[in-house]
């Protein structure tokens, strides 16, 4: 157990929420750039609770490639996310 504030937190209460993350990333199916080049291109999240199944909130946001500015035809038909939606997203900030 550890404090946080007044509260005890046991390992049933840190796990009543839980977050899936999904990532889309830049592909391509021939081989035209390496897999170690992929990009993320989307991130996606929703906080769920875990006991119940019920959806807390959400959160999507689009990230502008840097290596491959362009989507392939597979990827945008994979993921189906349109060129005009990464071209107008933020980068992800340098590190």
């Amino acid at each position: 157990m550890k404090w946080v504030g007044n509260e005890i937190n046991t390992l049933e209460h840190m796990t009543k929420y839980s977050i899936i993350v999904d990532l889309e990333a830049t592909c391509c199916d021939v081989d035209s750039f390496p897999r170690a080049e992929m990009e993320v291109i989307e991130i996606g999240a929703v906080a769920v609770d875990a006991g119940s199944g019920v959806m807390l909130g959400e959160f999507q946001s689009f990230v502008r490639p840097v290596r491959h500015g362009v989507l392939t035809s597979f990827c945008r038909e994979l993921t189906s996310i349109a060129q005009d939606q990464v071209d107008s997203a933020d980068l992800f900030p340098p590190l």
